[in-house]
């Protein structure tokens, strides 16, 4: 049932939750409060084990287009939801959200792996890390302009941008979860000796937070 509601444009499409004025809303769920309350209509029961337990958290992925979302949304929702969401997807802007891997953030920032270390029962974690021009290196090749300027072929995440993200304490200090993904997001391929290091960056973060600590995440 909750599989069939119309959330974005395929079957089965994430949650993403927008905040307008003292409410949260989904751009793609144009039908939400009429499907809700068809709910309610149907029984008073069903809306309660739905809606109010928190399956539709459950079994629904979430996807957030920054921390900032993610954060106004989090905080304010029903802890018992917040604990009840399985899947999550968020994006960062890494122009913007940089701060967000030191060691202290900024309370600007507001620690938005912190808060994902805290959902108690999540199982599945991708983080999608825009990129932009200064934290890559580009590699060229022919054809060659009228200045000698090659055109723009590969690139290569920069180091610095890497050691940042492999020192975060904070990501690194997820645990419990099945799965967890890293991409990183630009408009051209990445060098092939770079794509190796993206995957040992990615492989190294996905092993710390799959561990199970002694007290594991409660199992749905």
């Amino acid at each position: 049932m909750i599989d069939d509601w119309t959330v974005g444009p395929e079957k089965g499409s994430s949650i993403t939750p927008w905040k307008k004025g003292s409410k949260f809303y989904d751009r793609n769920w144009r039908n939400a409060p009429k499907e809700t309350e068809a709910l309610y209509l149907l029984s008073r029961q069903v809306y309660v084990d739905v809606v109010g337990s928190g399956l539709l958290y459950r079994f629904r992925k979430f996807s957030f287009t920054s921390p900032s979302t993610m954060l106004n949304y989090l905080w304010v929702i029903n802890p018992r939801h917040k604990d009840a969401i399985r899947t999550i997807e968020l994006d960062l802007n890494l122009n913007i959200y940089k701060k967000c891997f030191d060691d202290e953030p900024p309370r600007a920032c507001g620690r938005p792996f912190e808060m994902i270390a805290s959902c108690k029962n999540l199982q599945h974690f991708t983080l999608n890390i825009d990129l932009y021009p200064w934290h890559l290196t580009v590699h060229r090749g022919p054809p060659y302009n009228s200045w000698g300027w090659g055109t723009a072929r590969s690139v290569s995440v920069d180091e610095n941008v890497l050691k940042a993200i492999t020192d975060c304490v904070a990501l690194k200090a997820i645990r419990g979860l099945k799965s967890f993904e890293l991409f990183f997001l630009t408009s051209l391929p990445f060098e092939e000796k770079n794509q190796v290091r993206l995957l040992q960056v990615a492989e190294g973060i996905r092993k710390l937070v799959t561990m199970k600590d002694n007290v594991t995440r409660a199992l749905a």
